[in-house]
């Protein structure tokens, strides 16, 4: 289902894993020129610093753009967001559990109770 968010576009899947919903929102920005310079340099210093497994910095850029915890890198081709590099790089869990904490606070609004 698609939905229009403050003129976002935003993809709504759901899906069944161990018998409860799941939803995963995602804001569809994969290129960088769609985006002003200044959102881009966010997005693309967030993907750098997860691809080479930078926590701290990844949590500080989520700290105060916590919106971009799905977003990928403008113009990348592997599609990951912060979390796919913790998985696939070994973070710690405690890593992983702030990255899910990020996602579920800026996606809380989208799945009211």
């Amino acid at each position: 289902m698609l939905l229009t968010v403050l003129g976002r576009k935003l993809i709504m899947e759901r899906c069944n894993a161990s018998g409860g919903n799941v939803n995963v929102v995602w804001d569809e920005i994969t290129r960088a020129e769609t985006l002003r310079e200044e959102a881009a340099r966010i997005r693309h210093d967030l993907a750098a610093a997860a691809r080479v497994f930078n926590w701290p910095r990844v949590l500080e850029l989520l700290s105060v753009h916590g919106d971009l915890i799905n977003c990928t890198r403008p113009g990348g081709s592997s599609l990951f967001a912060p979390l796919h590099h913790a998985a696939y790089g070994g973070a710690t869990i405690e890593v992983v559990q702030r990255l899910i904490r990020n996602w579920c606070l800026a996606n809380a609004s989208e799945f009211p109770r």
